[in-house]
């Protein structure tokens, strides 16, 4: 009886497609999107942009904003000022109700105050 029962078993993993970790063949990882892929349908100055982002921003930029947003933040890039990354977490922010914060270099440095 012992012997029906794993060869049910055997047969049932064979069925589902089941093989030990060691022996079983492993698909390569997929590649993430390429900025061709992701942004192919981007305008080219769009995709000139683009380029210029981080990978998570990239992928944000180029499948989840709107028209309006990539232009806002195209528009809010300003070289040595707000970097593409920036701009795409302003208006991120802006997205979700929050006020944008300012870039660093206009940031203000808090000041201390010494209580006694």
């Amino acid at each position: 009886m012992e012997g029906k029962k794993w060869i049910i078993t055997l047969l049932s993993l064979a069925f589902l497609g089941a093989c030990p970790p060691k022996r079983c063949p492993q698909a390569p990882p997929a590649a993430p999107p390429s900025v061709d892929q992701e942004c192919a349908k981007l305008t080219p100055t769009e995709q000139k942009f683009a380029e210029q982002l981080s990978a998570v921003h990239r992928h944000i930029f180029c499948t989840q904003f709107t028209v309006m947003q990539r232009a806002e933040a195209m528009a809010l890039y300003d070289p040595g000022k707000v970097s593409p990354d920036e701009a795409i977490e302003a208006v991120l922010k802006q997205a979700r109700g929050q006020p944008p914060m300012p870039p660093p270099s206009q940031a203000k440095k808090p000041s201390l105050k010494i209580i006694k």
